[in-house]
């Protein structure tokens, strides 16, 4: 697993996400998560929004490399349908 695909899923689903949902959904432990956001949060390539409630932090990832949709979204709309499952990586 890499940031760059934990900050697709996060532009994918446009909502703020905190460490313990990046854990739950990738099935990595809330520090590896917390590792994630703090790269996602410091990289110059990202544009994100951070949501700072004392121990809860959340942040929403806006765009990628100047990018504000998901590489899998901008494919969907390439070839007018969702790729079939046994075609992405």
């Amino acid at each position: 697993m890499s940031i760059r695909k934990a900050a697709e899923f996060m532009l994918s689903i446009q909502t703020f996400q905190s460490e313990q949902d990046l854990a739950r959904h990738f099935g990595v432990s809330k520090s590896k998560a917390a590792q994630w956001m703090t790269s996602i949060c410091n990289d110059s390539r990202y544009t994100v929004i951070v949501m700072d409630h004392g121990d809860n932090v959340k942040i929403k990832v806006e765009a990628i490399e100047g990018r504000g949709r998901s590489i899998e979204s901008i494919a969907n709309d390439a070839i007018l349908f969702k790729r079939p499952k046994m075609l992405v990586v």
